[in-house]
């Protein structure tokens, strides 16, 4: 008799337990999200890209450019390699543990069609972006919400520091007849920066938001910073905005695992956009390339490096740095031409080579993602429906992206894109010419680009230089068309659309149809919008 009590007894003490069990099972905790995105960067320069190029693989021209500029100044391609490899140790720690895609795309070489794409996880052409006009005049239509929303819907406290430039200004505060170039009437009542009603983070899906809507800011003494809707006082002299962001994202996140809250932090600094002032000399005196220059833009990497570390040491009082996605991007490829440049592409910011549209994408979960290099297509608007996947949040179904989970994690064996799409300006205003002159306000009249590229192939489109524009062409340049094998020739040297004619026309026709869904551009370029259609039809 007491032995079977003794067993009822063990029953029911088995049967107690196993709903516990369960409920901790189920509420297992969910991941945090750390998305950075670096600001007009190739991958060429993030270490675990510059160590597998070598001085071969940087273009010659480029070399030369730059040498040309440096006048007498000692300057090795060597040291400028080695400066990329040694720019951001802390991520590049990070990335062993991770998975390095080294063909990732955006869907546009400029900054604010590229960033809308990111956010709203499709291809911005849909609503007529392509320049940074487009998406400055009219915003990003609410039928293409941003993933942000998801999830602050799903639980998450939402958190936006840096860069924002996906909205239009406030009106209200614009001063008639005031210009760009004339910083104190424009930056009096902060129009530049601001955000009209329904653009601001904090009605995207954002519970916070620290930062300026705008191409650009200054690294020192900002004086066109917001903090939700209120604008920022001047900052103090001497204090690096890089540094100032790098302390507003850790701050979120503390305050975050405070009230243990699973976050989704966009982290999006300055670095490395615009005229470089001198980093801190505690960065850039790291660096010994023999080129102040080079010593500086390294220099303002590794700030960006160490604000990084400092977040990881906030996750790691809280135990939770193995409890968070961590993504490094870019929104489009490097317009300064310092070698590395955007090597192995040819290009820059603005232009439809690849290397104008080619970045950095890192994605690292420990335990979950394999470390890996892949050279499968992937493109930046991928990375948020990859964090919600990770995350359990449905993703929705009516976008571009695709999410990357299966082959992070090793269940899939190949990326979830045939070919990927870009159409944008094709200017010589950003970044390096290849015509032997700027002309910094051809971005009105400047051709268009479209191109799909493949696992081997970039069949590329430009459509017609108008005449005047470069004195190089008085005549202009008639459209182009030329179909490259990147794996042999990333520089884009060669035509080799009569010898693969097959190739060519199962691009062109993918290219055509995906033209046709896209809309047509909002402020310029809309016959050039056309011409694509039909050259590529």
């Amino acid at each position: 008799m007491k032995r079977s009590l003794f067993i009822q007894t063990i029953i029911l003490a088995i049967l107690l337990i196993i709903p516990f069990a369960g409920s901790s099972s189920e509420k297992k905790k969910k991941p945090n999200v750390l998305f950075v995105l670096i600001d007009d960067i190739g991958p060429a320069w993030l270490p675990p890209y510059a160590r597998q190029i070598s001085e071969d693989d940087l273009e010659p021209e480029i070399v030369e450019f730059y040498q040309q500029i440096r006048g007498k100044t000692e300057y090795s391609t060597e040291k400028q390699l080695e400066a990329a490899r040694n720019s951001m140790p802390f991520v590049d720690k990070l990335s062993e543990d991770g998975m390095i895609f080294n063909m990732c795309f955006a869907s546009a070489p400029l900054c604010a069609p590229s960033r809308s794409g990111i956010l709203s996880a499709n291809y911005q052409q849909r609503y007529g972006a392509y320049d940074n006009a487009d998406v400055e005049h009219n915003g990003v239509p609410e039928q293409f919400p941003f993933l942000s929303k998801q999830f602050q819907e799903y639980g998450y406290n939402t958190g936006m520091i840096g860069k924002w430039h996906v909205g239009q200004h406030d009106e209200t505060l614009n001063i008639p007849g005031a210009k760009a170039g004339e910083d104190s009437k424009v930056n009096e009542y902060g129009y530049q920066s601001s955000c009209a009603s329904g653009h601001n983070p904090l009605d995207n899906g954002f519970d916070y938001y620290f930062g300026y809507n705008n191409s650009g800011s200054r690294y020192y003494e900002a004086d066109d910073l917001w903090e939700g809707r209120e604008r920022v006082p001047k900052r103090p002299e001497g204090e690096f905005l890089t540094d100032l962001f790098s302390q507003k994202a850790a701050d979120f996140i503390e305050e975050s695992l405070k009230k243990e809250e699973p976050f989704f932090v966009y982290y999006a600094p300055k670095t490395i956009h615009g005229r470089l002032d001198q980093a801190p000399e505690k960065y850039q005196s790291k660096f010994n390339t023999g080129v102040k220059s080079t010593n500086n833009y390294a220099g303002h990497l590794l700030a960006l490096d160490e604000g990084i570390k400092h977040l990881y040491s906030v996750l790691k009082r809280y135990g939770e740095e193995n409890n968070t996605l961590f993504v490094i991007a870019a929104d489009n490829g490097a317009p300064n031409a310092m070698p590395p440049y955007n090597a192995p592409f040819k290009g820059g910011k603005g232009t439809g080579w690849l290397g104008g549209s080619h970045v950095p994408l890192i994605i690292v979960f420990p335990d979950q993602t394999r470390h890996a290099i892949i050279n499968d297509l992937v493109s930046t608007i991928d990375v948020l429906p990859t964090a919600l996947d990770f995350a359990g949040i449905v993703i929705p179904e009516n976008i571009d992206g695709r999410s990357l989970k299966p082959l992070l994690s090793g269940k899939a064996k190949k990326g979830p894109h045939n070919i990927v799409f870009s159409s944008s300006l094709h200017s010589t205003r950003w970044s390096h010419s290849y015509f032997g002159e700027k002309n910094k306000k051809d971005s009105g009249q400047c051709p268009l680009y479209a191109w799909g590229i493949t696992d081997e192939h970039v069949l590329l489109y430009i459509t017609e230089t108008p005449k005047g524009l470069y004195k190089t062409y008085p005549d202009g340049l008639p459209a182009k068309q030329q179909l490259s094998n990147w794996k042999e020739d990333p520089k884009q040297s060669s035509n080799l659309i009569e010898e693969n004619t097959q190739e060519c026309r199962r691009i062109r026709i993918e290219i055509n149809n995906w033209l046709k869904q896209m809309a047509v551009p909002v402020l310029n370029h809309q016959d050039d919008y056309l011409e694509l259609l039909e050259i590529t039809d």
